[in-house]
C-alpha cells in the first residue's frame, strides 16, 4: 500500500512539473492543477488494492487536466470551473460538454 501510495505521489508530483508544449503555452498553476486532481480524483477515488485501476483512474485525470490546458488559457480555465459552479446554464453546458469530450479521448 506504501509504495503505490508513493508511486502515485511520485507521478503526480512528476506531471505537475512537467508539460509537452502544446501545454507549456497554457501553462496552469500548480495549485490549479493540484485542486483539479484532487477534484477529479476524490469523484472516482481510486482503489489502491488494484494498482493497475488506480493507475488508470489517475492517468485519466491528469489526461483529461491536459486536455483543459491545451485548449484554455488558465484565466479561460479557472472562469469556466468558477461560472459552472455557480451554476450559470452556458458555462456548466460547455463544461458538461467539453468534459465528456475529453475524457471519451483518454479513455
Amino acid at each position: 500500500m506504501k509504495t503505490i501510495l508513493a508511486s502515485v505521489s511520485f507521478a503526480i508530483a512528476n506531471f505537475l512539473l512537467s508539460a509537452n508544449s502544446a501545454i507549456a503555452q497554457n501553462s496552469y498553476p500548480v495549485s490549479v492543477r493540484s485542486v483539479y486532481l484532487q477534484g477529479c480524483l476524490s469523484e472516482n477515488p481510486p482503489n489502491f488494492s488494484n494498482e493497475q485501476a488506480a493507475y488508470q483512474q489517475i492517468r485519466l485525470c491528469v489526461c483529461t487536466l491536459d486536455k483543459f490546458q491545451a485548449r484554455y488559457t488558465s484565466q479561460q480555465f479557472m472562469e469556466l470551473f468558477g461560472e459552472a459552479d455557480q451554476n450559470q446554464s452556458p458555462q456548466a453546458q460547455e463544461l458538461e460538454r467539453v468534459g465528456t469530450e475529453f475524457f471519451i479521448e483518454c479513455s
